[in-house]
Parts: C-alpha cells; sequence; structure tokens
C-alpha cells in the first residue's frame, strides 16, 4: 500500500508550479500551504492556481505582511 502525504509546506512559491506538481501526491484530503515573500508573487501563483484542478487543495501564504504585524509588537 502506498503511503501519500496529507500536509505539504513548501518555502518559496514562486508562480507555484512546483506546488501545483506536488499536489498530485496528496492523499485524499490532502493540503498544500506554500509561503512565499513576495505578495507580487503570491497573487500570481494564486491566480495561476484558479485554474488547477487542485484548487481546493492550495494556499499561499505571503509572509511580508505577518513579518510586518510581527515587527509593530502586537
Amino acid at each position: 500500500m502506498e503511503k501519500k502525504p496529507l500536509h505539504i509546506l513548501e518555502v518559496g512559491t514562486a508562480i507555484g508550479y512546483s506546488a501545483l506538481r506536488m499536489a498530485e501526491c496528496l492523499g485524499e484530503g490532502g493540503r498544500i500551504t506554500t509561503i512565499e515573500l513576495s505578495d507580487e508573487r503570491a497573487d500570481l501563483a494564486e491566480a495561476y492556481n484558479t485554474f488547477s484542478a487542485y484548487y481546493h487543495e492550495f494556499f499561499v501564504l505571503c509572509v511580508m505582511p505577518v513579518i510586518a504585524l510581527c515587527n509593530t509588537g502586537l
């Protein structure tokens, strides 16, 4: 019996191609979280992903706003 991952974490999304390829290997109910520093590239990856069969398994997290929030001391 082949085991398939339920969660994949990718660091560095770029346009999302690698994440979409990895999504082909996910187990049922699996999810990909991909982290990108550039909000422009994160937006581009999200746009490409809308045309993918794996749209619901794919989540792009743009970390620049998270870093900015952490620097506020909140």
